[in-house]
């Protein structure tokens, strides 16, 4: 499993080299929603009793987990992670590129970031999520695919610097 997630990081980062990020909107809502649809045309063919019905049903199934796949793959490779500060105190987000650790005030947006820390907690916002900052500190992804991303593939709470880039940002 870490061999198929190093893998698929360095393919990830290989086209994001080439082709820089210039997705903003988060197309892992679009995502969501397909993903609901398909949900839908799967209990409706499961009811429905005309063969014909249950055919067009499944085919409905079909375009719509097509085009989660196409949004999610679409937000994976050129999405850019983007962080809400809704709280009401600075939080602080290292650059996605070098070692740069700056401040981002109550209120303001940030984008290509490759973590923050709110309230004493350092997170690893995965690549392409969108992610807010709730008042009380708490850190959410939007989304049910950029909290599945962003747990599994390379997000989440960070208790030790990954390498000395992440050392400004912990010691912050």
């Amino acid at each position: 499993m870490e061999e198929l997630k190093t893998k698929a990081k360095e393919i990830i980062k290989d086209v994001r080299t080439k082709h820089p990020p210039f997705i903003k909107a988060n197309l892992y809502a679009v995502t969501d929603v397909m993903l609901v649809v398909a949900l839908l045309f799967v209990l409706v063919a499961i009811f429905e009793k005309d063969k014909m019905e249950k055919l067009m049903m499944m085919g409905g199934f079909a375009t719509s987990v097509g085009f989660a796949g196409l949004s999610a793959g679409a937000q994976i490779l050129q999405g850019k992670t983007v962080v809400k500060n809704r709280s009401k105190n600075p939080i602080y987000a290292k650059s996605e590129e070098g070692c740069d650790t700056f401040e981002v005030l109550p209120g303001k947006n940030v984008h290509d970031i490759d973590g923050i820390k709110s309230n004493g907690t350092v997170y690893k916002i995965g690549d392409s999520c969108h992610a807010v900052v709730r008042k009380d500190g708490s850190v959410k992804i939007k989304s049910f695919i950029g909290r599945l991303i962003n747990k599994y593939i390379d997000g989440g709470v960070l208790t030790t610097p990954p390498d000395e880039c992440w050392n400004k940002l912990f010691d912050c």
